[in-house]
């Protein structure tokens, strides 16, 4: 709040940001929770499965909507490029 005064920002906007960015990645991680229940495994490869459907699911809305992690489209690119550039040294 202090910050947002001295940079004479709306306090608003990064409120809800924030509240929006909780309430969906509260919504995912309940999902993964549910989906662990499907299936009849053993507790440590159900946390698992739902850690794997958890990362992917933020993957995805990552992709569909960098901005709540405060990315642009161009900026997921460049990480990809460095990534790929990675991975051939």
């Amino acid at each position: 709040w202090f910050n947002l005064r001295l940079l004479n920002l709306p306090f608003t906007k990064f409120l809800i940001h924030q509240i929006v960015v909780i309430v969906v990645f509260y919504t995912i991680a309940l999902l993964a929770s549910m989906s662990e229940s499907i299936w009849v495994l053993p507790q440590w490869m159900e946390f698992m499965v739902s850690g794997l459907i958890y990362t992917f699911m933020i993957g995805v809305v990552v992709f569909i909507a960098p901005q709540l992690l405060g990315f642009q489209r161009e900026d997921l690119l460049k990480i990809k490029l460095m990534v790929r550039g990675l991975k051939r040294a």
